[in-house]
């Protein structure tokens, strides 16, 4: 399915992405086990608060090419693609335009992340199924949104922490993976105050670390689920940063790893408004 304008929480699980895409250059991208898990967790729980959710996965069936096929694997769904999630956040941002005030907009992500370094700086890219999305892509999308509008990501990738980072010394067309934009389709490249909506960024670890799979679900998502159903015992549901909080403390706990908040414009309404509303 592909996400339209109307959902206000989409959510990407990717238990395996195409290793035949162009930027993977060869590389055999490994499979995960729990992120297709955590896409639907995360669509239940937005639906579960009254959001329209929608969850894209992608994995495979049949062999695969990292174990000596000859031919490319058979795809059972690769949905989870940078262009669904370009032509989402364009199109939702310009109906979050038309609708005007606090309009929420959340986006998960489970999967692969990716950190290339160069002499100046490090480039994070989310893993997807079509290709990279790197950091300062996804800031041009951020940037789509108006002022007053309010944008919620929640990332359970490895480096996940880097991908809050807009432009730097970002203005080379080279970009993790190698690959080179021409000029005309380079993505535009923002500054951190071209960002108007309000922003919370949750990673599952920082740029430097690692970010746990599951079988279940990633380390991080689980500590959010977790968080989130000690909320719902509460007489009203805690705040996005509350719930953020106690996941943390729950992942450190249990799994030793530290998740990481970043935020865009005005980050405290994260600590006023309830969780997923």
């Amino acid at each position: 399915m592909i996400p339209t304008p109307e959902h206000d929480l989409v959510s990407f699980g990717l238990n395996a992405v195409d290793d035949q895409a162009p930027d993977y250059g060869g590389w055999t991208v490994p499979a995960l086990a729990g992120c297709i898990n955590d896409a639907g967790s995360m669509a239940f729980l937005g639906a579960s608060c009254g959001l329209k959710t929608t969850s894209l996965v992608s994995g495979y069936v049949g062999q695969m090419t990292g174990i000596g096929a000859s031919v490319p694997p058979y795809k059972l769904a690769l949905d989870c693609t940078g262009n669904a999630l370009r032509g989402y956040f364009a199109a939702r941002a310009a109906a979050v335009k038309v609708r005007g005030g606090d309009v929420l907009t959340v986006f998960s992500n489970s999967g692969h992340g990716a950190r290339d370094t160069y002499l100046t700086e490090s480039v994070e890219s989310l893993v997807l199924s079509d290709g990279l999305l790197p950091d300062f892509e996804l800031h041009s999308l951020l940037a789509l949104f108006p002022r007053g509008s309010r944008v919620a990501l929640f990332l359970d990738v490895c480096h996940a922490g880097g991908m809050d980072r807009a432009i730097m010394m970002r203005g080379r067309s080279k970009f993790a993976g190698g690959r080179t934009f021409p000029a005309a389709s380079r993505p535009r490249t923002v500054k951190a105050t071209d960002i108007q909506a309000n922003v919370a960024v949750y990673c599952a670890v920082d740029a430097e670390h690692m970010a746990l799979d599951g079988d279940r679900n990633g380390a991080f998502t689980s500590c959010l689920i977790a968080a989130v159903q000690e909320g719902l015992r509460e007489p009203a549901m805690p705040s996005w940063n509350a719930v953020f909080q106690r996941a943390a403390e729950l992942c450190a706990l249990h799994f030793k790893q530290s998740p990481v908040a970043r935020y865009y414009g005005d980050a405290t309404v994260w600590d006023t408004k309830p969780f997923m509303s």
